[in-house]
Protein backbone atom coordinates (compact mmCIF):
# COMPACT_ATOMS: atom_id res chain seq x y z
CA UNK A 1 0.00 0.00 0.00
CA UNK A 2 1.02 3.58 -0.50
CA UNK A 3 -0.28 6.97 0.61
CA UNK A 4 -0.99 10.00 -1.56
CA UNK A 5 -2.30 13.22 -0.03
CA UNK A 6 -5.43 14.68 -1.63
CA UNK A 7 -4.39 16.58 -4.75
CA UNK A 8 -0.75 15.44 -4.62
CA UNK A 9 1.04 13.59 -7.43
CA UNK A 10 3.71 11.93 -5.28
CA UNK A 11 2.91 8.73 -3.34
CA UNK A 12 4.73 7.58 -0.20
CA UNK A 13 5.24 4.15 1.33
CA UNK A 14 3.17 3.38 4.42
CA UNK A 15 4.85 2.02 7.55
CA UNK A 16 3.84 1.55 11.15
CA UNK A 17 2.38 -1.00 13.54
CA UNK A 18 -1.05 0.48 14.23
CA UNK A 19 -3.52 -2.46 14.05
CA UNK A 20 -5.81 -0.37 11.85
CA UNK A 21 -3.20 -0.62 9.05
CA UNK A 22 -3.97 -4.34 8.75
CA UNK A 23 -7.69 -3.59 8.59
CA UNK A 24 -7.12 -0.95 5.90
CA UNK A 25 -4.90 -3.35 3.92
CA UNK A 26 -7.63 -6.00 4.02
CA UNK A 27 -10.20 -3.44 2.88
CA UNK A 28 -7.86 -2.34 0.07
CA UNK A 29 -7.29 -5.95 -1.04
CA UNK A 30 -11.07 -6.38 -1.21
CA UNK A 31 -11.47 -3.31 -3.46
CA UNK A 32 -12.72 -3.56 -6.98
CA UNK A 33 -14.11 -0.97 -9.36
CA UNK A 34 -17.64 -1.43 -8.00
CA UNK A 35 -16.60 -0.82 -4.37
CA UNK A 36 -13.75 1.70 -4.35
CA UNK A 37 -12.78 4.87 -6.11
CA UNK A 38 -9.95 4.71 -8.65
CA UNK A 39 -7.72 6.39 -6.08
CA UNK A 40 -8.14 3.49 -3.62
CA UNK A 41 -9.09 4.14 -0.01
CA UNK A 42 -9.54 7.47 1.74
CA UNK A 43 -7.91 7.63 5.19
CA UNK A 44 -7.55 10.16 7.99
CA UNK A 45 -4.55 9.57 10.24
CA UNK A 46 -1.74 10.91 12.38
CA UNK A 47 1.80 10.11 11.37
CA UNK A 48 5.27 11.35 10.57
CA UNK A 49 7.04 11.68 7.24
CA UNK A 50 10.49 10.14 6.87
CA UNK A 51 13.49 11.97 5.45
CA UNK A 52 13.84 11.76 1.67
CA UNK A 53 15.25 8.39 0.62
CA UNK A 54 14.13 5.08 -0.89
CA UNK A 55 11.23 3.34 0.85
CA UNK A 56 8.66 0.63 0.24
CA UNK A 57 8.63 -2.04 -2.43
CA UNK A 58 11.94 -1.94 -4.32
CA UNK A 59 12.65 1.47 -2.81
CA UNK A 60 10.25 3.12 -5.25
CA UNK A 61 8.88 5.77 -2.86
CA UNK A 62 10.80 8.95 -1.87
CA UNK A 63 9.32 9.02 1.64
CA UNK A 64 7.58 6.74 4.09
CA UNK A 65 4.58 7.83 6.12
CA UNK A 66 4.97 6.25 9.54
CA UNK A 67 1.41 5.88 10.77
CA UNK A 68 0.84 6.46 14.48
CA UNK A 69 -2.94 6.24 14.45
CA UNK A 70 -5.55 5.81 11.75
CA UNK A 71 -8.87 7.44 12.62
CA UNK A 72 -11.04 6.81 9.58
CA UNK A 73 -11.01 4.61 6.47
CA UNK A 74 -13.53 4.74 3.63
CA UNK A 75 -13.84 3.26 0.16
CA UNK A 76 -14.59 6.66 -1.38
CA UNK A 77 -13.03 10.07 -0.87
CA UNK A 78 -15.03 13.18 -0.04
CA UNK A 79 -15.77 15.67 -2.83
CA UNK A 80 -12.71 17.67 -3.82
CA UNK A 81 -10.19 15.00 -2.84
CA UNK A 82 -8.64 13.35 -5.88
Amino acid sequence: MSYRECGAKEAWAIEGDDPSLSEAAAMYDDCDVAKCSEAGLYVELNGNVSPRGRYGHLGMYPHALIVERMFYVARTAPAGCE
